[in-house]
């Protein structure tokens, strides 16, 4: 494998929980949004730290929050839309991979500094282009990318993830590029963190080595262009 260990697209996947844990230990009586979390939430009620004083189920489908664990409080809305009742209630908010599905990045970021605190902080765990698989996910009918997800990704539906449509808005790795587009929106501070290679590769030996040696030449010379996931973090002023 040519890919630094934490520049590899697994890292993302596998790192990201502990990544959010971090931040939900970071001082006592968070109020903690988990955005698209449906009946899926990250985190058991039990894995929670004592720092956390609520833990919110968001999602936009009011019959995948009625399917979430019991215990759970609950908040139906489009994160791209009317929010009303919940500015300003959450310290952290998270997500995993559903930047990519929002067909405006710039009202997402906004509408999510909106239910910010002060001093609160957002994460995001999302695809970014423009990584070939993402570039052709776009690009082809949803229709052809279903059949290329059911062929490549089968355990993803033995596990019951649905595929939605995927738009890509605001899901650059490159830093800067991110920073000129949400600091308008007030945010204090942006952090992106690259990773690169893709899964799509794994079930097919002669690309995956081929896609791991370009993952890793892109990883070493931080081209972020062709990054495939990336941790983005934005900050409110306090």
């Amino acid at each position: 494998m040519s890919l630094v260990d934490d520049t590899d697209h697994r890292a993302a996947r596998d790192g990201y929980k502990d990544r959010v844990k971090a931040l939900l230990g970071s001082r006592p009586g968070l109020r903690v949004l988990e955005l698209g979390g449906g009946c899926w939430p990250m985190f058991s009620l039990d894995e929670l730290p004592a720092t956390v004083a609520s833990y919110t189920l968001n999602d936009i489908d009011p019959d995948l929050l009625a399917r979430a664990p019991a215990g759970y409080e609950t908040a139906c809305f489009d994160v791209t839309g009317d929010m009303q009742g919940f500015a300003g209630r959450f310290d952290v908010v998270f997500s995993q991979f559903l930047a990519e599905h929002v067909r405006d990045g710039y009202r997402f970021h906004r509408n999510v500094h909106d239910l910010l605190a002060p001093g609160g902080t957002a994460i995001h765990l999302n695809p970014t282009l423009f990584a070939p698989p993402f570039v052709i996910n776009k690009l082809m009918p949803e229709r052809a990318t279903q059949a290329l997800v059911n062929t490549f990704r089968r355990e993803r539906i033995r596990r019951g993830y649905p595929k939605f449509p995927a738009h890509y808005s605001y899901c650059w790795a490159n830093e800067e590029k991110m920073r000129r587009r949400l600091r308008p929106i007030g945010f204090e501070r942006i952090s992106v963190r690259p990773f690169y290679g893709h899964p799509y590769y794994d079930n097919l030996p002669g690309l995956r080595q081929i896609g791991e040696r370009i993952a890793g030449f892109c990883a070493r010379h931080d081209l972020r262009l062709f990054a495939s996931y990336a941790y983005v973090q934005t900050w409110k002023s306090a």
